[in-house]
């Protein structure tokens, strides 16, 4: 066991084998041990050198014995702060080379994002184009999906000859509700038509001026398209609680329109909205003094 400690501490100090932290842990806990025992064999020995009763015999060998362990527990003792600094810098080593590790995947997992996110934000104005084409051609579909009641006035144009398939939305409604798509510039290529929830119209101020004008005016052309397309589903409620002779939100209500959009609908349609970007946009644009 002496032999083996001191040859197994010697090979890690002079770094003739590789260690880990780990194995340095095991090593000191085993040359404490070791140190532990011969600190004891050490006594014992000199026990035996003071004892006068003792033979010449078990003198000398208590002797030959206690010059060994001295030599061999001077070591360990002067071995182990060593031991300690070495397990400190492979814990270190180790810890870096595992810092490192997680880098690379997070430098990696970065790349695969990165590509993803970018292809994504390229497509973005074509699927918000899509959508608002997705909300006109849902409104169109409605002339040959719902049949007016005879004698109801329509459209000549809208009068249908022959009779077609149903045309299901391209979208659901759940989809166009919870939508919203925002550019890498900051502006709305697509909002909610059917939800509570809007944007707030950008504040100007000098150091962007050119730019707040821009949204605006995008702003201004978004509301003006929202009040078609709104005003469009309003007037199909309106013809359906006709035909049916329920209420206006009585058929709000069976598509999934709560009270609150409801009433948003209205506002929208009646250009609330509208108005108000045009007043934001026509405030921006006076001189400030």
């Amino acid at each position: 066991m002496k032999s083996n400690i001191t040859l197994q501490i010697r090979q890690s100090l002079t770094e003739e084998k590789t260690h880990t932290s780990k194995s340095i842990t095991i090593l000191i806990e085993d040359a404490l041990t070791e140190a532990e025992r011969l600190t004891a064999a050490v006594k014992a020995d000199k026990l035996v050198m003071s004892d006068i009763a003792a033979t010449e015999r078990d003198h000398a060998a208590a002797q030959q014995r206690l010059g060994a362990s001295e030599i061999i527990l001077e070591r360990l003792t002067a071995a182990i702060p060593r031991l300690r600094d070495l397990q400190s810098q492979i814990a270190r080593r180790e810890r870096d080379e595992r810092q490192k590790n997680r880098y690379d995947r997070l430098m990696k997992r970065r790349s695969v994002v990165g590509k993803q996110l970018a292809e994504f934000l390229e497509c973005l104005p074509t699927v918000a184009t899509a959508l608002h084409e997705a909300v006109q051609l849902r409104e169109e579909a409605r002339v040959f999906n719902v049949r007016p009641t005879p004698g109801t006035p329509v459209n000549p144009m809208d009068d249908m000859v022959s009779d077609y398939p149903f045309l299901a939305p391209l979208v659901t409604d759940a989809i166009l509700q919870r939508t919203r798509l925002v550019g890498s510039d900051g502006k709305i290529l697509f909002a909610p038509i059917d939800s509570t929830v809007s944007a707030p119209l950008p504040q100007v101020t000098p150091s962007t001026e050119i730019d707040d004008l821009a949204d605006l005016k995008e702003r201004l052309r978004y509301e003006q398209d929202m009040q078609t397309h709104v005003g469009q589903r309003m007037r199909h409620f309106q013809q359906q609680a006709t035909i049916r002779g329920v209420s206006v939100e009585h058929v709000a209500a069976s598509q999934g329109v709560s009270e609150d959009q409801l009433e948003r609908f209205q506002k929208i349609a009646a250009g609330k909205m509208v108005e108000a970007a045009e007043h934001a946009l026509s405030s921006a644009q006076k001189p400030t003094t």
